[in-house]
């Protein structure tokens, strides 16, 4: 174990970094060395991405709100309140501690604001922290090696080129983790990157807004966002007008953007030439910037990529229930999904599709910056709560105040000697343990439903004009009967 992990391991043991002055006082120099170096962070994550100047500010603020968010949370009064409920006689059932260390791996996508999301939350929550950056030449990764380490307390946070070997250590932290290469765990937070997102375009949507909204999630921050959609699900009657919706905003955003293939380089190919032989595979429309793709064929592999690149997608369904069917099919849950429907429909699909995160008719710009959620924690559109305080506490209730009336009656019965009186009480017990319970409440079931408006409805047309032909037949006999009478 080096040096500096081992003060961070001191430190924790002394629970230096858990009283809410140092929290405040290393939230305040975090952000006040971010503010500093506020041109030179711009143009490092401008350079290391090619980013547009509006993704650069976007990536840039949303890194520095979340910091000042994290200061805000720290109300002082409050936290010196709830460490000293029990002394002063109160129960502290909601009462949560830091988990002690935390092991930082940051997303390569959008890597300023992957850092600095969690640590400035894990830093909140009263923990120390190591962040793991590997060398690389990004400017990014190298002005945050020399920005962080000045900023924080050395006893508290160092940054680490690989990870440790020591297992006992890995053990002892709560990991953030940017893929899922091994599984969830108490200690292990993993975004789901690898997971796929979906987009499905009903007809009753607002096809120009559906259009904008996707290739505006789909291009920006060069394709890379884990949640730009992998894949849009176009209803058959409007995909044809919705193709050329996107290829006009394609047209719009790809004059907005900076070329993503530099000087001497060779254009990427977003397609595989495999991919493009494909029966069924066509270029709706292509260049430096992006592509969009129409697929046919719903045997193809194109239809189950993951897509890391600017390259949009469609294909199409025949209704509601054909995209949840094609939905589900891969492997599931989803990363996230679209509806582009009215809300009855988009109630429907939310239902029926297993997604960690369904959005309806909208997707937020800031949901595009940084790794997923991790999976064992609900999603959120907002980066204020992609990583939180409960991530990083782990729950140590305490309790002083009397217990209930019931809980005294089984604490008397379990100290008292075996008497007629505790067998009352046995008694009582179990005459309260067999009571009913209360009814659902629900209506007699004589509302005629779908299913048996269908069956009823079959029996009229069966039954109906057998009735009919019967009483004709015995109406005919009985006039002939009659008729044979009169002779």
């Amino acid at each position: 174990m080096s040096s500096s992990i081992s003060r961070v391991v001191a430190s924790n043991i002394d629970g230096r970094a858990r009283t809410p002055r140092y929290i405040q006082n290393q939230l305040q120099a975090l952000h006040s060395s971010l503010l500093k170096n506020s041109s030179e962070t711009r143009q490092a994550i401008s350079s290391s991405n090619n980013y547009t100047p509006a993704e650069v500010s976007i990536e840039y603020y949303l890194a520095v709100s979340l910091v000042k968010d994290q200061y805000a949370s720290i109300d002082f009064d409050q936290m010196m309140e709830e460490e000293y409920r029990i002394a002063n006689g109160k129960d502290a059932a909601d009462r949560r501690v830091a988990t002690g260390i935390v092991y930082i791996v940051p997303s390569s996508h959008t890597l300023f604001y992957s850092v600095i999301a969690p640590l400035s939350v894990a830093i909140a929550a009263g923990n120390c922290a190591v962040l793991e950056l590997s060398p690389t030449l990004s400017e990014i990764n190298s002005l945050l090696r020399k920005v962080l380490p000045q900023a924080l307390d050395a006893d508290t946070f160092t940054i680490v080129e690989s990870t440790p070997e020591d297992p006992r250590f890995l053990n002892s932290c709560i990991r953030v983790l940017p893929t899922p290469f091994t599984s969830p765990s108490p200690n292990v937070l993993i975004s789901p990157s690898t997971s796929r997102t979906i987009a499905i375009v009903d007809r009753s949507s607002d096809l120009e807004t559906a259009a904008s909204a996707l290739i505006t999630a789909r291009f920006s921050f060069g394709g890379r966002s884990p949640y730009a959609p992998d894949l849009v699900l176009v209803n058959e009657f409007v995909i044809d007008e919705f193709s050329n919706l996107v290829v006009q905003q394609a047209a719009r955003m790809f004059s907005r953007k900076i070329s993503v293939t530099k000087p001497g380089e060779k254009s990427r190919k977003l397609l595989s030439e495999e991919e493009l032989r494909e029966q069924g595979t066509s270029m709706v429309v292509s260049g430096d910037n992006g592509a969009i793709v129409r697929v046919n064929d719903r045997q193809s592999k194109v239809l189950q990529k993951k897509v890391s690149q600017p390259l949009l997608i469609l294909t199409s369904i025949s209704s509601l229930d054909d995209a949840i069917d094609f939905s589900n099919s891969g492997a599931s849950p989803l990363l996230a999904t679209y509806f582009f429907a009215n809300l009855a429909s988009a109630k429907y699909l939310s239902q029926f599709i297993d997604s960690y995160l369904s959005l309806v008719n909208h997707i937020p710009a800031e949901l595009l910056v940084g790794p997923p959620t991790p999976v064992t924690h609900p999603a959120s559109p907002s980066h204020l709560t992609r990583f939180n305080k409960t991530m990083f506490t782990v729950p140590r209730p305490a309790y002083i105040t009397s217990q209930e009336s019931a809980s005294k009656q089984l604490n008397t019965l379990l100290t008292s000697p075996p008497t007629g009186k505790s067998s009352t009480a046995i008694s009582e017990l179990e005459k309260e343990a067999s009571k009913a319970l209360e009814p659902t409440g629900q209506k007699p079931g004589n509302h005629i439903g779908f299913f048996e408006q269908g069956i009823l409805t079959g029996l009229v047309l069966v039954f109906v004009p057998a009735a009919v032909g019967t009483l004709a037949v015995v109406g005919f006999g009985i006039r002939g009967l009659v008729r044979v009478a009169r002779r």
